[in-house]
């Protein structure tokens, strides 16, 4: 059950942010701390998992240092799901930050800035 309609959980407003699991994948997400007692969950809502396409490589001439220009794309998270919630642990969750202005922009658009 997602404890969004059980009273007994306490959510505390996050809003938009990136989760960084600990297998690597950067999910950005609305994400929420669940708490119930002592147990703390994320709820995650809409969740889009970052990714990084390469579109370039920059060498200038008689250089050998090289600089490659990266893509940011959002792919669905968990794609064979018909949920848009999701409760993760906290134990396999690396860091949670606040994603820069034109990723938020991006994460609207695709949700059409809906927020639970």
């Amino acid at each position: 059950m997602i404890p969004t309609s059980h009273p007994k959980y306490f959510k505390k407003k996050m809003s938009i942010k990136v989760a960084i699991l600990n297998d690597g994948t950067q999910l950005l997400a609305d994400i929420k701390e669940v708490t119930d007692g002592e147990s703390k969950s994320f709820l995650v809502i809409n969740p889009f998992e970052v990714v990084y396409q390469s579109e370039m490589t920059l060498a200038e001439d008689n250089d050998s240092s090289r600089s490659e220009v990266k893509k940011v794309a959002l792919k669905t998270w968990l794609e064979i799901s018909n949920d848009d919630q999701f409760l993760i642990s906290p134990h396999t969750v690396t860091t949670v930050f606040d994603p820069v202005s034109d990723l938020v922009s991006m994460y609207e658009d695709l949700t059409n800035g809906r927020r639970i």
